[in-house]
């Protein structure tokens, strides 16, 4: 075989190996991107369950602070089971 030739080969080789670079490349960034959107699930899923909490406390500290002065028996006894509950 010529020089020629062996160079051209050793070319073609090179480009050969250069596109799989790229995607070797590619996946890395894909898989970064990937992370990093999950970072961000992870967080916006932690901020609704600590939202959903302090929800829920309001509406508990909302009922024991319920004045049941003005309300009828039975809502009255609603309140009393609910702040026993809680």
């Amino acid at each position: 075989m010529g020089k020629k030739k062996a160079k051209l080969l050793h070319e073609l080789a090179d480009k050969e190996d250069s596109w799989k670079g790229i995607i070797v490349r590619a996946h890395k960034l894909v898989a970064k991107e990937s992370k990093r959107q999950n970072d961000i699930f992870d967080k916006e899923a932690w901020s609704l369950n600590e939202m959903a909490q302090t929800s829920k406390t309001n509406t508990q500290v909302s009922i024991m602070d319920k004045d049941l002065s003005n309300l009828d028996d039975d809502s009255k006894e609603y309140f009393r089971l609910k702040k026993r509950k809680s």
